[in-house]
């Protein structure tokens, strides 16, 4: 399948359209937030299920969340290099990280933030779905270019021995790629700043960067490192957030969400899933707030997960003893080979599976008529916040719902 790299969105400046009588978004966002309710009845064998599994694998999940990012991370190198059919933990059903971590519900919500803050068209938004495959896309392009970037700037490597591209044999498509040796194969003065790259804060926050940088700083001066990626397929996930809600909102208030979609019962003083009056109440109380604590400006933070499909090559060496520390063995390449076709000495690599998180900040403007009516003030970019979750599964927009344990542990204390 031929795919077509887009560098960026068109993102439209508009104003909600509001019916005299009664606002068709309004009608909209309340099924949003019923069908949000509902996705959420599945977390009920959670709530009441093991006492054993319930306890464990929450407490695990925020003993990860709540340390340093790389924690858990005993690979010399912070990559995943498994095979597409052995999906993310956190996207695998069945798996603890599935169980406990419960993202905001799809629902009407995801066509409610493509529509008002990524400029879809309700007939792209309900029916064609053309702009996933935009995004996905987007996403696919932002991918290589920023995890070279990346790799130039803590590895100190050129970054034009890193990013690459190929066109395809009767395409006129040009496939951008990574292909990443350290120390690099090439010579090169890796002190001149014109040789790799400087600055990557734009392409992606600080979190994901130390992950890169606390590994290479433990072990990397002693490693030989090679990573070919080629991406072939890229395929849209989801759409996460809410209509007026930032990840700081969200990170400061930690049980933000968990108010929204879940309510303590009076009589267990349990949680269970929140009705949707209970639902609605809460979110439009804080959307009113905005407008009764006289603030003007607003902040909306929109994330999106697309897989992106690979043909791949990684191995990390010991530097002095040769040893293979991670990566494909050349057995498993062979086999790789074998299940993809590929002749033994035109390799492409294993077929990988990335899931890549990309996140846009949006401010706007509280006019008469808010939450229908509003002007865009300012877009940051979309960045890179996250790579098979590599800072952790736990993102801002999952829901942990706390144990029935742990909070019979909290009223002792």
């Amino acid at each position: 399948m031929t795919m077509i790299f887009m560098t960026s969105l068109p993102l439209r400046r508009s104003r909600l359209w509001v019916p005299p009588v009664v606002s068709l978004m309004q009608r909209r966002f309340a099924r949003s937030i019923t069908s949000a309710t509902h996705s959420l009845e599945g977390c009920r064998s959670f709530l009441h299920g093991a006492e054993d599994d319930v306890d464990t694998t929450a407490s695990n999940t925020e003993e990860k969340q709540q340390g340093d990012p790389t924690a858990g991370e005993s690979a010399p190198f912070p990559w995943r290099h498994e095979r597409v059919e052995n999906m993310l933990p956190r996207l695998t059903i069945g798996s603890d990280e599935q169980k406990n971590l419960i993202p905001t519900p799809v629902g009407n919500i995801e066509f409610c933030l493509a529509r008002m803050f990524l400029g879809v068209g309700w007939w792209d938004g309900m029916i064609a779905h053309r702009w996933k495959h935009e995004l996905a896309d987007s996403v696919t392009y932002a991918f290589t270019k920023s995890l070279a970037s990346l790799l130039s700037n803590v590895y100190r490597v050129p970054l034009s021995q890193i990013s690459s591209s190929f066109t395809p044999a009767g395409s006129d498509i040009t496939v951008p790629q990574v292909v990443f040796h350290f120390p690099p194969k090439e010579e090169g003065n890796s002190d001149n700043k014109d040789d790799y790259c400087r600055n990557i804060s734009d392409m992606m926050p600080r979190p994901i960067r130390q992950v890169f940088e606390s590994a290479h700083e433990k072990s990397g001066k002693h490693l030989r490192i090679q990573l070919e990626i080629t991406p072939k397929q890229s395929a849209f996930h989801r759409l996460f957030g809410l209509p007026f809600v930032s990840r700081q909102k969200v990170e400061t208030d930690k049980d933000f969400l968990l108010n929204i979609f879940f309510k303590r019962d009076k009589m267990t003083d349990e949680y269970v899933v929140a009705d949707q009056s209970h639902a609605i109440n809460t979110y439009l109380s804080h959307i009113t707030g905005h407008q009764s604590r006289g603030e003007t400006k607003i902040k909306t933070t929109v994330a999106a997960e697309v897989l992106v499909i690979c043909d791949e090559i990684f191995k990390v060496w010991d530097a002095e003893t040769g040893e293979l520390l991670q990566g494909s063995s050349s057995e498993e390449e062979s086999k790789d080979a074998k299940t993809s076709g590929d002749d033994d000495d035109i390799f492409l690599g294993r077929e990988v599976a990335h899931v890549v998180t990309m996140e846009r900040d949006f401010e706007i403007e509280i006019k008469d008529g808010f939450p229908y009516n509003f002007d865009y003030v300012s877009k940051s970019n979309w960045q890179i916040t996250d790579i098979d979750d590599s800072t952790g599964p736990q993102k801002w927009y999952h829901v942990l719902v706390p144990s029935p344990e742990s909070k019979s542990s909290d009223k002792n204390i």
